[in-house]
């Protein structure tokens, strides 16, 4: 049994008990297309800022990933001996976008990863495995990490948080700012937050380190331990291994959006600021004395600028940037026309300014005029910017956007230019092709110490090696093995079948496809692009997949992953798709479809009629644009569900409120009934749970933060209740609660249970009870806190998987409502515990039922204070003011 109690040391509030009981009791197939249309990483930010905004205030909250970690801590959570059973199921061979990569430097098998939103990882085996290393919370956007390569500090390891790209100054960049830098002192085993970057308490944007870009150690002093930190706004230097921190570069308005720092071995500092009121390459011998080395023809607008030093002579260094309308012009696979500028400095003599340095202009060298638009440069706006040069070759020099590509006359020629991974050289639109056993957008190039020919990259697709980065046909392979740190947007299986096949959209990494439940289980790509929703039909023979813009294909698929064959089916003429754009199809009529677009339903009734020509242009075939289906200004369509029994009930939901619901829609689209309430908030819909055996059963999910999130109509939506329950922090919907995302009803023979998938992990009901609902944490060790994005569940065989957005997929077999606890029972039992004195400051004693044993006390962040059995009384003597959690 476990329950836990709060007791308030010395001067606090009495004892209360929370209401919650438990019984306890191979490498990815790259001959497959990645499909992108004119498209940019802002698409996908403002779809999810629409989602997670609070209505009341337009923004997303400051600082909600930490806060909801903390309040998730306070939930109720399942025990180990009688918890539902979860495990991870994948994509085993295929990881996330990494920002964070480094090698250690005593262990060159061992190499610590940061997957954005996966948290940190180690190998111990040279990538061959991969284990999660526990961080003191869930914070999201790992964008850099360091070691101390001094002698005597190999102990010491530092890493950033909070990724800035795409989050602008405006309201969205809250929820993926990070809570500034975390330090290891046992070789990256265990981290602590510095305290002087940690934003624990709510603050506004102009927090300069919620967004960190890089780290940058002095290794040339041993007296003190001088680091680095780029920042939103700021260069700053620690000169005591992060306790203090003094901004030394960059001023606050208008400030600098993009930072970057370096520090040669010798001790040298180099700096880069975007446009703002102090922007440009500077340099410091001593990072409190700073030169403004910019030289006089650099382009005068820009943004991202890194850097790399040339290790034989680490007085020169390049310069990789991003600029608006001057240096390279280069047009995209996009259509865009974008400008990038590379240069190599010198430095001579003096401050390094002027005739102190010498500059080269090599912008006009950067690719530019491939046979395919796809094999120009792109960094896409900042989003993906490397330059490295090799550590034994000083004309050997790396430069990586969506690409990457080798120099080996350090690109002072176009002669001599490789592209050696990313998108496949020459391919094009619409069918076009990945670099074999390679991955676009790349974020990090890094050498082995002992042999510089083996280069590491860190991209959206996670973790790749090649043995050799000299090779005329560079060859590479992937790292990704069991580096669980996949975005995971829809998942699909078989609800009718028994089988092991899973269809999964991932961001950045397409539609895959397996044929077996096991964490080791390898993924096939079916079709690349942002992958979205889908559907296998019930005897498993057809396949429907979606990427980002609602681009739908019919397929055929073998038990292998090839795809024998293929349609695109999504309707002509159609406009206004979200990133995510969802789908559904008639569970009683297989052949039907209904396709959301904007404010518009579009229905296809003969999907069979469709043949698999292999063609990629959208269809105007047997496509019905639908009248009537949005009637208010506004609105769009954001969320869809169809019925199964009664059969061919459709809802749909919109941005602001509104849900429908519309009968028979197999066949004369009826008039759509508004079923909304008044009480619902100004919010997103986006998931309509339904109960497969009583489509009347509702689970409406809103996902944005500040308002209620869950509501529950038994009729069809002619009655509505609440039922967000203990998921909110107060009454309203405000406060520090999750952002719920998605919904799942399980009806099951000996009564039904109720799962949300929320961003702080999965939860689980078994009791609707209005606003008192008391909604428990599962998959605790498993699932944890990251953020489920998506379920599916099917009766036949009980089986539920779960997709989180940054630890991939799990599974867990549900076939009775006994694997929960119910309500019942902690009613039952709490009234015989009883705790005193309360508060207290020296002892405190347990009046407990028969066969139950308190084991541990938590704080509020949900730590161990005692790691040992409690006996009937404990001293807290030794314990600071505050309040505490007995479990």
């Amino acid at each position: 049994m476990k329950k836990i109690f709060t007791l308030s040391v010395l001067f606090f509030l009495g004892f209360w008990i929370l209401n919650q009981y438990f019984i306890t009791s191979h490498p990815i197939q790259t001959n497959k297309t990645r499909n992108k249309s004119a498209l940019t990483p802002s698409d996908r930010i403002q779809w999810e800022f629409e989602r997670l905004k609070d209505p009341n205030t337009g923004k997303i909250p400051d600082h909600i990933r930490q806060k909801e970690i903390a309040f998730a801590a306070t939930m109720p959570k399942e025990t180990r001996s009688r918890a539902i059973n979860f495990t991870s199921v994948g994509p085993y061979n295929i990881g996330g976008r990494t920002r964070a990569l480094t090698i250690d430097t005593d262990n060159e098998n061992r190499i610590l990863a940061g997957g954005v939103s996966g948290g940190l990882w180690e190998t111990l085996d040279a990538g061959q495995t991969w284990q999660r290393i526990p961080t003191t919370d869930d914070v999201l956007g790992m964008t850099c990490l360091i070691q101390d390569t001094r002698q005597g500090h190999h102990n010491i390891w530092y890493y950033g948080t909070g990724e800035g790209y795409g989050s602008s100054q405006s309201a969205f960049g809250a929820f993926m700012l990070g809570n500034g830098i975390y330090k290891s002192t046992d070789n990256g085993n265990t981290w602590f937050s510095l305290t002087a970057t940690a934003s624990n308490t709510p603050q506004s944007f102009d927090n300069y380190w919620d967004i960190v870009w890089n780290i940058s150690i002095n290794t040339a002093i041993d007296t003190a331990d001088i680091i680095y930190a780029a920042t939103l706004g700021y260069i700053w230097q620690s000169t005591d291994g992060g306790i203090t921190w003094t901004h030394v570069l960059g001023v606050a308005s208008p400030y600098s959006y993009f930072t970057d720092v370096l520090t040669t071995p010798n001790g040298v500092t180099y700096a880069t600021l975007s446009n703002g009121g102090q922007k440009g390459i500077f340099r410091s011998p001593d990072g409190i004395s700073w030169t403004d080395i910019t030289p006089n023809n650099f382009p005068s607008e820009f943004d991202r600028i890194v850097m790399a030093y040339v290790p034989q002579n680490e007085n020169s260094l390049y310069f990789l940037g991003v600029t608006n309308d001057e240096g390279q012009m280069t047009i995209t696979w996009t259509g865009d026309t974008v400008y990038h500028t590379l240069w190599k400095y010198t430095y001579i003599s003096g401050n390094g300014s002027n005739s102190g340095g010498i500059w080269q202009d090599l912008s006009a060298n950067i690719p530019h005029n491939g046979v395919s638009d796809f094999d120009n440069f792109y960094a896409q706006g900042s989003y993906n910017l490397k330059v490295a040069v090799k550590p034994d070759d000083s004309l050997t020099v790396f430069i990586a956007g969506t690409n990457i590509y080798r120099s080996t006359d350090g690109f002072t020629s176009q002669n001599n230019i490789t592209q050696i991974g990313g998108y496949e050289p020459g391919t094009t639109l619409p069918d076009f092709h990945i670099y074999p056993n390679h991955h676009p957008d790349i974020h990090c190039i890094l050498f082995l110490p002992s042999n510089p020919n083996v280069l590491f990259t860190g991209s959206d697709g996670g973790i790749h090696k090649t043995l050799n980065c000299n090779d005329i046909n560079v060859t590479w392979e992937s790292l990704n093995h069991g580096y669980y740190t996949t975005q995971i947007y829809d998942v699909s299986i078989n609800e009718l079948g028994t089988d092991s096949i899973i269809i999964a959209g991932l961001q950045d990494n397409g539609n895959l496809f397996t044929n077996g439940i096991s964490p080791t289980q390898h993924y096939t790509m079916t079709y690349n692009g942002d992958g979205s929703f889908s559907h296998i039909t019930n005897n498993g023979q057809i396949y429907y997949q979606s990427i980002q813009k609602g681009k739908i294909q019919k397929m055929v698929i073998d038990n292998y992953g090839n795809v024998l064959g293929f349609r695109r089916i999504d309707p002509i003429g159609a406009t206004g798709y979200l990133f995510i754009n969802p789908f559904v199809i008639d569970p009683n009529d297989e052949n039907t479809m209904f396709l959301p677009v904007g404010t518009h339903i579009w229905r296809n009734k003969h999907l069979d009629a469709i043949p698999l020509t292999n063609e990629w242009d959208s269809i105007a075939g047997d496509w019905e644009d639908l009248p009537d289906t949005v009637s208010v200004s506004g609105s769009y369509i954001s969320t869809i569900s169809i019925s199964k029994n009664p059969a061919h009930i459709l809802y749909y939901g919109t941005n602001n409120r509104r849900l429908y619901r519309v009968t028979e829609a197999n066949t004369i689209f009826n008039t759509p009934d508004m079923i909304s309430t008044p009480a619902f908030p100004n919010g997103y819909m986006n998931n309509i749970a339904l109960n497969p055996d009583n489509g009347n059963e509702i689970m409406l999910i809103f996902s944005n933060y500040g308002i209620k999130s869950i509501y529950y109509s038994p009729d069809s939506g002619v009655t509505w209740t609440n039922i967000s329950g203990n998921l909110e922090e107060f009454s309203d919907g405000t406060g520090n609660g999750p952002s719920v995302r998605c919904g799942a009803i399980l009806p099951l023979p000996d009564g039904k249970l109720y799962l949300v998938g929320t961003s702080t992990g999965l939860y689980i009901t078994d009791s609707i009870q209005g606003g008192s609902t008391i909604w428990t944490q599962v998959g605790t060790t498993t699932i944890g806190n990251n953020v489920v994005e998506t379920m599916a569940y099917r009766q036949t065989d009980g089986l539920l998987i779960v997709g989180t957005h940054g630890n991939g997929i799990y599974s867990a077999n549900i076939t009775s409502s006994s694997q929960f606890v119910t309500n019942q029972n902690i009613t039952a039992q709490k009234d015989l515990i009883n705790i005193y004195p309360n508060p207290t400051k020296d002892i405190v004693y347990f009046q407990l039922p028969d066969n139950y044993q308190l084991k541990e006390i938590l704080n509020l962040k949900g730590e161990k204070q005692v790691f040992k059995k409690l006996q009937k009384s404990v001293s807290l003597k030794k314990y600071s003011n505050g309040i505490y959690l007995f479990v």
